[in-house]
C-alpha cells in the first residue's frame, strides 16, 4: 500500500493503492496444491477429521483475492452497511475509475497497525491501558458482529496487520479480499449457536451445531457442547481467543485462534466463523456485540 497524491481522489487528496504481483495467482496455487497433499496425508495417518475439504474451499476461496474488482465491490457495500458507524469505524471505499482486476485504488485510512498501537498503550497508565484495550475490543467486535449478524457480508481477515487505530480509538478494517457472504440460514444457524452457548444447554448446542453444517461421528450431546465451547465460546471454558487479542494490545503474546476440533463443517464458512468469533460478542464486557446479535437474530425470525 502507498499513500499517493491525486487530483481525482477523496476531499483528502490521499488515496491508497493496492497493486498485485505478476504471477501470484499461480504461486499460491502451487502452493496450496502442496498443502492439499499434506492435509490428505495427515487426515489418513495423524488427524482424525477432514482436512482435504477445508482446504478444497480455501483454494475456492482464495482466488477471490486476486480480483481487485470483486474486492472493491464488497468493500464499498461493507462501507455503506456501516456507515452510521462511520465516526468510530472506518471502511475504504474505492475510487471510480481506477479500478482493475489488478490494481485497486481507495481513500486512504489514517490509523497505526494494531501492534504499533500495542506499544503505545503500554505507555499508559493502567487505568488508561484497560479502557484503551476495552474500547478497541468493543469496536473491533462490533464491526464484526454488524457484518456477520447484520448483512451477513464480512471481512474474513481480521488479523491485526489489517486493523488500524486511529484517533480517538477510531478503529479501521483493511483488506477485503477475503470475504464472505453468508445466507440467512446460516446467520440464523449462528446466531442459534451462540445464543445456546449462552444459556449452557447440551441438548440446544448440539442441535444448533448440526444447523450450522458440524457432523460427528458420535451424536453425543455432551461431546458436542465440549467441542462447541471449544470451538466457539471466548467467555468459559475456552478463553483463548480473547485473551490473545488483550495480549495482543499488553505485548505478552501473539495472534492466536480458537483451536479447530470439528469433524467436518460445511465449506469455508466454519473455518472463517470460528477465526473471527472473537470479535464477536461473548465476552462479558461487551455489550454492542451482544446487542447486535439479539437484534439482528430478532430480524432474521
Amino acid at each position: 500500500m502507498h499513500a499517493v497524491a491525486t487530483g481525482d481522489a477523496p476531499k483528502s487528496g490521499l488515496v491508497a493503492v493496492k497493486v498485485q504481483y505478476p504471477g501470484a495467482l499461480p504461486i499460491m496455487m502451487s502452493d496450496l496444491k502442496n498443502i492439499r497433499a499434506a492435509a490428505f496425508y495427515l487426515s489418513k495417518t495423524e488427524i482424525k477429521f477432514d482436512l482435504v475439504s477445508a482446504v478444497d474451499e480455501l483454494n475456492k476461496q482464495i482466488r477471490f483475492e486476486f480480483d481487485f474488482t470483486r474486492e472493491a465491490r464488497v468493500m464499498d457495500t461493507i462501507s455503506e452497511h456501516l456507515r452510521p458507524q462511520s465516526n468510530h469505524l472506518q471502511i475504504p471505499r474505492s475510487v471510480g475509475g481506477l479500478v482493475t482486476k489488478r490494481a485497486l485504488v481507495m481513500n486512504f485510512i489514517e490509523g497505526v497497525p494494531l501492534l504499533e498501537a500495542r506499544d503505545r498503550v503500554s505507555k499508559m497508565s493502567p487505568r488508561a491501558r484497560d479502557a484503551a484495550k476495552r474500547l478497541i475490543l468493543s469496536r473491533v467486535s462490533e464491526a464484526y458482529g454488524r457484518m456477520i449478524f447484520g448483512e451477513g457480508l464480512f471481512q474474513a481477515d481480521g488479523h491485526p496487520g489489517n486493523i488500524l487505530i486511529g484517533r480517538g480509538g477510531r478503529v479501521g478494517l483493511l483488506d477485503y479480499g477475503q470475504s464472505k457472504q453468508l445466507p440467512d440460514e446460516k446467520r440464523r444457524a449462528f446466531a442459534e449457536l451462540v445464543l445456546a452457548l449462552n444459556r449452557g444447554r447440551a441438548g440446544e448446542i448440539s442441535a444448533a451445531l448440526g444447523d450450522l453444517g458440524v457432523v460427528t461421528e458420535r451424536n453425543d450431546p455432551e461431546i458436542r457442547t465440549e467441542m462447541a465451547y471449544g470451538m466457539f465460546d471466548t467467555r468459559g471454558k475456552v478463553r483463548l481467543a480473547v485473551r490473545a487479542w488483550i495480549f495482543v494490545l499488553d505485548g505478552d503474546c501473539g495472534m492466536d485462534h480458537v483451536p479447530m476440533s470439528l469433524a467436518r463443517l460445511d465449506a469455508l464458512e466454519g473455518l472463517i466463523i470460528r477465526d473471527l468469533f472473537p470479535f464477536v460478542h461473548l465476552h462479558p464486557e461487551n455489550r454492542e456485540g451482544r446487542l447486535v446479535l439479539r437484534s439482528s437474530f430478532q430480524g432474521l425470525r
